[in-house]
């Protein structure tokens, strides 16, 4: 097993342990502790660090597993007032459990009312789903049969053995599917080892869905003041590529992982939230999964004005 709090590096590159199944749980129930204390920051951290370890999973994770983190993901990004990845978020969760909150955490009234009745658009890229011989390509939890998926959202994709071991794990967003994935000459079929997760039901468009109970105002103290920070605010002189990120001047290259969260702490330390999350993003992807529009939704975060936060004091 993996420490759950320690940097992960490119996807690329071998994973320091394997993460079981049940540490997501815990890391899971570690961030909604945090968000009930009203500590934001840690949430975040957690959020991130989960999402980066996901790589190293020793397990399939489940849809349930999956649609929580998700939810959790979502409402820090709301608090953090990245609208944007909030609602993707939202979206997977739908996705994989049939409800946005996936009965994770309380939520604040307006993201239940932005996020509560979602309805992902579903589409379908071209090629025939590869699987590896005897097992399966699993997205999200379930056996993927067909190249489809919400277009909207980013997707867990793991590839299992016909012993049910888990080969690789990565993210994808919407319907940009790995080549490998989906370079078959023929349908794959379910193989008989493989257990299905019960399906879910997705809300019609126009459901009114109760609202579950609302929580307080999440305090993310990062925000309170950017002193130490080494580069201006929303700084236009940015520059990344490869393992090298340069700012008005001054550069950081990331040899290993302490690099990464090194940087990542300066990004949380100037305020720059959004950069930090598409940073993370940017670092466990892979050429064929989308790092040059994850380093460029780094790059524009950086240079665009951090949404401004309301503090509950």
């Amino acid at each position: 097993m993996i420490p759950l709090v320690t940097a992960a590096f490119a996807q690329e590159e071998a994973c320091p342990g394997t993460l079981a199944v049940a540490e997501v749980d815990q890391v899971l129930a570690a961030t909604t502790t945090a968000l009930e204390d009203l500590d934001g920051d840690r949430a975040a951290h957690l959020v991130e660090e989960v999402s980066s370890l996901l790589r190293c999973l020793g397990g399939v994770l489940t849809p349930d597993q999956l649609g929580r983190f998700a939810a959790t993901s979502s409402v820090v990004a709301f608090y953090e007032q990245d609208f944007e990845e909030a609602r993707r978020w939202a979206e997977l969760a739908v996705t994989t459990t049939g409800s946005a909150n996936a009965g994770s955490v309380s939520v604040p009234e307006r993201w239940w009312a932005d996020y509560g009745a979602l309805v992902p658009t579903v589409g379908e890229a071209a090629g025939v789903v590869s699987p590896p011989p005897g097992g399966v390509v699993v997205v999200d939890g379930r056996a993927l049969l067909a190249a489809r998926a919400a277009v909207a959202t980013p997707h867990l994709l793991q590839l299992v053995d016909r012993k049910g071991r888990v080969l690789s794990t990565r993210w994808f967003d919407g319907v940009a599917f790995p080549e490998d994935v989906v370079a078959g000459s023929s349908p794959p079929s379910v193989p008989r080892w493989w257990t299905e997760p019960p399906t879910v039901t997705v809300i019609e468009p126009g459901t009114v869905v109760a609202a579950p109970v609302a929580a307080p105002e999440v305090v993310f103290d990062g925000v309170v003041s950017t002193q130490g920070c080494p580069f201006t605010p929303d700084p236009q002189d940015v520059r990344a590529r490869g393992r090298r990120v340069t700012i008005e001047g001054q550069s950081w290259v990331f040899r290993k992982d302490e690099d990464v969260t090194e940087f990542r702490d300066v990004l949380r330390t100037c305020g720059e939230f959004r950069a930090a999350r598409r940073f993370a993003k940017w670092q466990v992807s892979s050429a064929f999964s989308g790092a040059k529009e994850f380093r460029e939704a780094f790059v524009e975060a950086l240079r665009t004005p951090e949404p401004r936060r309301n503090k509950r004091k």
